[in-house]
């Protein structure tokens, strides 16, 4: 049952091979690339639940970084704001996906840079399925999906940010960002202080 269940989440998701326990399966994990100098980067991941019953990402590892936190983007008060989450919900029958803008997975004190084409293990632990480990494909560094350039999400890459900068919509967007604090202190950490 589990191997048709396997077989049909990966049709439906679009991928090959979904990594599963219980009634969670996890597809489609990729990160952006980072600079040789930034200790912070951002992976995600699909995660579908085919289950009857709710479920919870509580917490995720990898060898690749230090600690993983869950994050989202969020609107409050016209502004755009970056929240930490403590838990991911999943409820019967729902996929979730993690993506540039949205939720995603903040990798803090990488063990080294992430660059295109690596890959790393990830181990997600829910709290009724237990873990589930995905291997990460490192995309570009201001990949928009899997094998496809940024579009206009922030970028990881500095220099990239710099030549964004002149773009005065871009510049606007940055300025808003950075009156969230958590999302100031992010920044600070991966590009030095804000520009």
């Amino acid at each position: 049952m589990k191997t048709v269940l396997g077989i049909a989440l990966a049709l439906l998701l679009g991928t090959a091979a979904p990594a599963i326990a219980g009634d969670i399966a996890a597809t489609d994990a990729w990160a952006r690339a980072t600079s040789a100098d930034t200790r912070i980067g951002i992976a995600f991941v699909t995660l579908a639940n085919a289950g009857t019953a709710a479920d919870s990402l509580v917490a995720a590892t990898t060898p690749a970084a230090g600690r993983i936190e869950f994050h989202a983007h969020v609107h409050q008060d016209g502004l755009m704001k970056m929240r930490r989450q403590d838990k991911v919900d999943l409820a019967a029958g729902q996929t979730v996906r993690f993506a540039p803008g949205g939720l995603h997975l903040m990798l803090h004190d990488l063990k080294g840079q992430l660059r295109p084409g690596q890959s790393f293990p990830l181990t997600l632990t829910f709290a009724a399925a237990g873990d589930v480990s995905v291997t990460v494909t490192v995309e570009g560094a201001g990949a928009m999906n899997r094998s496809k350039p940024m579009d206009h999400d922030h970028p990881m890459d500095p220099s990239m940010h710099d030549e964004r900068m002149k773009d005065p919509a871009y510049r606007t967007m940055h300025e808003q960002h950075m009156t969230d604090p958590e999302h100031k202190a992010m920044h600070d950490r991966m590009h030095g202080p804000a520009k």
